[in-house]
């Protein structure tokens, strides 16, 4: 959403972000806001509302933390503008709570509102075996989902799949409208030579093969579960390691399992802005997207993570359940490799595979980058953004 508010904003739309204070994907406040309940920028026209993060890991602290959001967001709505400051709501799911809160604030301005999903909840979290099928917080949260979608003038999905899902709770298929996630050719874009040698010298990967997960380390659609026993299995190959960028709930255990198995072709980096992600990503050979296995022709949706790489011209190793439309986008755009979820030899064999074959590299990393200029460039999904705003205005 950061990229297409900074698009909105240049295309000459008011663009106001009413969001919690930063604490993802730590479950942290983030330190300079730990004092605050509010904060308001004026001048980037972001108000940021109190939320209560719980360290621990429990689907009822789940649900309080996103319950004072809901509560924060309405307040701070009230503090700050009249009724009628706002002409269209967007918001975006997961957590399906913050549709909650747009309904209440487009209610309140008598405004469209725009259901952005990137996950359908409750039906990702039944086939990732988080809750049950027919259990109680099943039906709670399908009944949270039909009142967000009953007020919805418009619903954003990412992907076919989450299109259909949408459709067969009863929401009109022609008011549904797929923006494929993608990478920004702006932000995303090959740094110079010298610069990626000096990069990866002083980093002491020169003569390395790099392989990079940039994302979140949280119980999400990411099986990051994969990256130790993956490495773990590669740990004879001494010219093969591993970049993990970011941070999260469950990073801390990896760390540990990293220590314990004395692993050193596994290296930790922390959470990168988009540019400084940029350049980490110039300097590695490959992208690791180790999704989850899902279940009745789900999908994982299609991931950030590979669009930004294939920007940058990397081939992509993808663990996706065969049949999902990430794979099936893959191995059509025959941008890298393909694999089923957890299953480790099949990755291993692959990296060693990519990693002995330059020209297949260089053939699947330049397959993707003509797949985002394409069709998956943040530049081209923000005009069809554009086309919605002014169409139900």
């Amino acid at each position: 959403m950061f990229e297409f508010q900074r698009g909105l904003k240049s295309r000459g739309f008011d663009v106001t972000v009413l969001t919690a204070l930063p604490n993802y994907p730590t479950g942290k406040v983030f330190p300079e806001f730990r004092d605050k309940t509010e904060y308001w920028d004026e001048s980037e026209k972001i108000l940021r509302t109190n939320i209560r993060p719980f360290k621990r890991r429990s689907s009822l602290l789940r649900v309080i933390t996103y319950h004072t959001f809901l509560k924060s967001s309405q307040a701070g709505d009230k503090r700050h503008f009249a009724p009628g400051s706002f002409d269209i709501v967007i918001a975006t799911s997961p957590p399906i709570f913050t549709g909650l809160a747009g309904c209440a604030i487009a209610t309140r301005h008598n405004a469209k509102l725009i259901f952005d999903i990137r996950d359908v909840w409750p039906d990702i979290a039944v086939n990732m075996g988080l809750i049950s099928k027919g259990s109680l917080p099943e039906r709670w949260l399908n009944s949270i989902n039909s009142r967000i979608l009953k007020q919805s003038d418009r619903v954003l999905v990412t992907n076919c799949t989450d299109s259909q899902l949408i459709a067969d709770k009863g929401y009109p298929p022609d008011k549904i409208i797929k923006i494929p996630n993608g990478a920004s050719l702006k932000t995303f874009n090959t740094i110079p030579d010298e610069q990626r040698r000096l990069g990866r010298e002083k980093l002491g990967i020169d003569d390395k093969f790099v392989i990079c997960y940039s994302g979140s380390f949280n119980q999400g659609m990411n099986d990051v579960g994969t990256f130790v026993p993956l490495m773990e299995k590669l740990k004879g190959d001494n010219d093969i390691v591993l970049f993990l960028i970011g941070d999260g709930e469950n990073l801390q255990d990896i760390r540990d399992d990293v220590a314990k198995k004395k692993l050193d072709n596994i290296r930790f980096l922390p959470h990168q802005e988009l540019d400084d992600l940029n350049i980490t990503l110039n300097l590695s050979d490959m992208g690791l997207i180790p999704r989850k296995r899902l279940y009745n022709g789900m999908s994982g949706g299609l991931p950030v993570k590979m669009f930004e790489c294939w920007a940058l011209s990397k081939p992509v190793l993808l663990a996706a359940s065969s049949g999902s439309e990430e794979r099936e986008l893959l191995e059509n755009v025959n941008g890298g490799v393909a694999v089923a979820p957890g299953d480790i030899d099949a990755m291993a064999d692959s990296l060693i595979r990519m990693k002995s074959n330059s020209k297949l590299r260089e053939e699947s990393g330049k397959n993707g980058m003509l797949a985002v200029e394409r069709d998956f460039s943040r530049e081209a999904t923000l005009v069809k953004l554009v086309e919605i705003l002014n169409d139900i205005k």
